[in-house]
């Protein structure tokens, strides 16, 4: 079980992405922060991108890179590190979907044949 503080880290690190996807500023992280933003940029190198625009980071990427490093982290380590990858993904196609696009349209058969 996280403790409340945990969790408002977690909310801070996620808030940190944020900010950073909105204004382009690096963001003031929390005290042990920059182990896990400099964790989570190493891995969002190896990012997917598809039609749909950035993908989220894996358990398979997770475990690769933990081999690679030689850093083990645990479920709570993972727990920050996927909540900043959910800001990240939620920014970005906040960024993406502006008024009026598609991801604001219903879906109909045009609409699906125009993406695909």
């Amino acid at each position: 079980m996280m403790t409340r503080a945990y969790t408002r880290f977690i909310d801070r690190m996620a808030s940190a992405i944020e900010v950073t996807v909105k204004t382009g500023n690096a963001p003031r992280l929390p005290d042990g922060g920059v182990f896990f933003w400099e964790a989570f940029s190493a891995l969002s190198q190896s990012r997917q991108h598809g039609p749909g625009g950035l993908q989220p980071i894996t358990w398979a990427d997770l475990s690769a890179w933990q081999a690679v490093s030689g850093v083990h982290l645990e479920a709570r380590h993972l727990a920050v590190i996927r909540a900043m990858d959910a800001a990240l993904l939620r920014a970005a196609r906040a960024n993406q979907a502006g008024p009026g696009a598609i991801a604001d349209a219903p879906i109909s058969a045009g609409l699906f044949d125009a993406i695909m």
